[in-house]
């Protein structure tokens, strides 16, 4: 689940961070003990290093933003639930007029013209929300696709040797 991978993403993170600490500590020694083949050696495994730490915080960028994709999304499910429901709840308020509206006193019409008023206040209103919450679907699509390109821009300059 998404609890996971945000913490298997933060457990490299850190073991990838480690093992850096671990090349400056070996590259110190190195350098102090002039011995420069071990210096060239280290220092390109401290970079290796780095490329791989700042792919992993890319990565865990992209997974937390492809978490708040899906809690939005989750949202978007339950608000067009809800309106869908509103929407029922409208249609028979509205059947319930057009049947006993002509049968029905001034104080038992007007009961059931508020009620459908008030229905479609909610089902407005909760149409809104779906509304707002599909244009907020929409932005953290294009973010997750910016960090995957991100992360793809990264992993290639790494392999290229930058």
């Amino acid at each position: 689940n998404a609890e996971n991978l945000e913490r298997l993403a933060r457990d490299q993170l850190d073991a990838q961070k480690e093992e850096i600490d671990a090349i400056k500590a070996r590259l110190k020694i190195a350098k102090n003990e002039d011995r420069e083949a071990d210096v060239a050696v280290l220092e390109s495994d401290q970079k290796l290093a780095e490329g791989a730490k700042r792919l992993l915080e890319k990565r865990r960028e992209m997974r937390r933003k492809e978490i708040d994709g899906w809690d939005t999304a989750a949202r978007l499910a339950a608000a067009t639930r809800k309106a869908a429901e509103f929407e029922l709840e409208l249609a028979n308020a509205r059947d319930q007029l057009r049947e006993r509206g002509p049968h029905e006193t001034g104080e038992g019409f007007r009961r059931l013209q508020r009620r459908v008023n008030e229905f479609e206040k909610r089902t407005l209103e909760a149409q809104k929300e779906r509304a707002e919450l599909r244009a907020k679907v929409a932005q953290k699509e294009r973010d997750v696709v910016n960090s995957r390109l991100e992360l793809l821009k990264t992993r290639s300059k790494i392999e290229a040797g930058g």
